[in-house]
Formats: C-alpha cells, structure tokens, sequence
C-alpha cells in the first residue's frame, strides 16, 4: 500500500509541476500583448526598440485595420487586416513603430503582439515540457490507482 500511495503522490506532483510551469510561462508572456480600441478613422501608434534577430507579428481586429511598420529607412511592411494577420519580419534591429488606422465604419478592437523568434520557440518548448509532464502525471495517478485498487481487492479477498 504505501508503494501505491507513493506512485500516486509522484503523479500528482507531477501534475502540479507541469502546471506551475505552464501558469509561469504563460504569465510572462502575456506582458507583450497590446489590446487596444480604435474608432472610426482613429491612428494609434506603438515604439519598439528591438534586438538583431527574426520577429513574428500578430495583429487580430474585429473591423478593418490597416498598419505600417516603420523605421528610419521607410515603411518596412504594410497591409490591411480585417480578422487575422501574421507576418514573419526577419532580420530586424533598432527603433520601430507601428501605426495601426481603424479604416472601418465603427470602432474595432485590436490585438497586437511582437516578439522575437527565439522567444517565441523557447515558450513553445516550456509548453511541450509542461504538457508532457502533465501527461506523465496522468499516466502515474492511474497507475497508482489501479495499483491501490487492486491492493485493497485483495485485501478483502483474504478476510
């Protein structure tokens, strides 16, 4: 029995774990998300000082949308959005701004997200760590079950 007890103690553990793992990393990168409402006609504009390396933005609207990432050289890249749109921007160093026109009839909320790269693979990389411990857990709960189950079946076999 208390081999039993200790496996299913292992497993929740391990539930747990992934868990924090998972709360932890995803709270970090919540800090890089802009959510923003802009009325009709409305320009809002965001500065990034960016690092050399690969970026991905992220921009989802409720209305039509149109941006412009720009630097000191001109615009970098422009489009308009009016559900989802997502762009690799490679090689990227210095001082930005995106400016982001509301060019619908009624106010749109937008959601904005830049990172780089390399950020972006090491959250992926915590999430399959978190999910795969959280799997392993499961897998060592139920096996501490059943293992506890079939200890006190045979117990009540002898009586």
């Amino acid at each position: 029995m208390k081999k039993s007890l200790l496996v299913l103690i292992v497993g929740v553990i391990l539930l747990l774990s992934s868990i924090a793992i998972l709360l932890f990393f995803s709270s970090t990168a919540e800090t890089d998300v802009k959510m923003i409402t802009l009325e009709r006609n409305e320009d809002y504009t965001i500065n990034y000082t960016l690092e050399k390396g690969n970026y991905t933005l992220v921009i989802q609207s409720s209305g039509k949308i149109h941006y412009q990432l720009i630097n000191s050289s001109g615009i970098i890249d422009e489009n308009d959005v009016s559900n989802q749109s997502v762009v690799f921007l490679p090689y990227l160093e210095g001082q930005y701004t995106l400016r982001i026109t509301n060019i619908g009839n009624t106010s749109t909320d937008v959601v904005i997200f830049l990172e780089s790269e390399e950020k972006i693979s090491s959250l992926g990389i915590m999430v399959l760590g978190s999910g795969g411990l959280c799997l392993s857990g499961i897998i060592v709960i139920i096996i501490g079950a059943i293992l506890i189950y079939k200890e006190r079946r045979s117990g009540e076999n002898v009586y």
